[in-house]
């Protein structure tokens, strides 16, 4: 009786100390800082809007070596799926981040970076959904080894976005686990007063696939310090099938 009561709280423990999803691999303890201009992903698993977080985040932590270079991921881990259980889609893999004099929140290190980026900063944009689904989006923060440069049994993977295997990846890349992490949770429902480039209200599908992968139709750019940029000026729609998920980018 006294070993369950122990094993039951050291489990619940776990879980209120952990900064990524349950079941989520690799799980990791340690908090990254996320900010969204002045929101905060505090605590992990905080619901957030569309809106907030089509701009690339401020991230930072606590207690990082000068000198050390970072690399930064992000992922939904729910994008729908036509044809199977729903997948996992890159949203974001900067390199080159390094702690800065300046404070991201209390007592973190903002994190910058000059570098190129695998792949560019995406908002997200999970579709609507009926009932209504939360997509979680987890950031990893990974030691980024010296001279490092995406595996080539890698480069399709970081390119397609669809599907991608974080821990495919880190094994083809030699990483070790995540120094640390955070998530927050964005639902798929058309936001009041929410107004996308072309006028209509942003999560409004004009065709089936506009919107369906989770990909923001918002321009994008650099996270703090100017990485990597990428803009979209499409004014039509760029849709693929990719897995049975359509994939759009306005």
């Amino acid at each position: 009786m006294f070993f369950s009561a122990l094993f039951l709280l050291v489990s619940l423990l776990s879980a209120a100390l952990a900064q990524t999803p349950s079941g989520f691999i690799p799980s990791v303890s340690n908090q990254l800082t996320v900010m969204f201009n002045s929101t905060v992903v505090s605590p992990a698993g905080k619901q957030l809007s569309k809106a907030t977080t089509q701009s690339q985040p401020t991230i930072g932590v606590s207690g990082v070596a000068a000198g050390k270079t970072f690399m930064f991921v992000m992922l939904d881990l729910d994008v729908p799926s036509k044809t199977g259980p729903r997948q996992t889609l890159l949203h974001a893999m900067e390199t080159g981040f390094k702690a800065s004099t300046k404070r991201a929140a209390s007592s973190a290190s903002m994190l910058t970076s000059s570098g190129k980026a695998p792949a560019p900063y995406i908002g997200p944009s999970p579709p609507a959904e009926n009932p209504a689904f939360g997509h979680r989006y987890v950031q990893l923060l990974f030691a980024e080894p010296d001279n490092f440069a995406v595996p080539a049994s890698q480069t399709a993977a970081v390119s397609k976005r669809i599907g991608f295997n974080i821990t495919a990846f880190m094994k083809d890349a030699a990483l070790a686990e995540p120094l640390a992490a955070n998530f927050f949770v964005v639902e798929g429902k058309q936001e009041a007063g929410a107004t996308g480039a072309s006028g209509t209200a942003a999560g409004s599908d004009r065709s089936t696939a506009t919107g369906s992968g989770g990909i923001s139709k918002s321009t994008l750019e650099p996270f703090e310090g100017g990485a990597g940029s990428m803009k979209l000026g499409m004014r039509g729609v760029w849709a693929g099938l990719l897995g049975g998920v359509a994939v759009a980018l306005v």
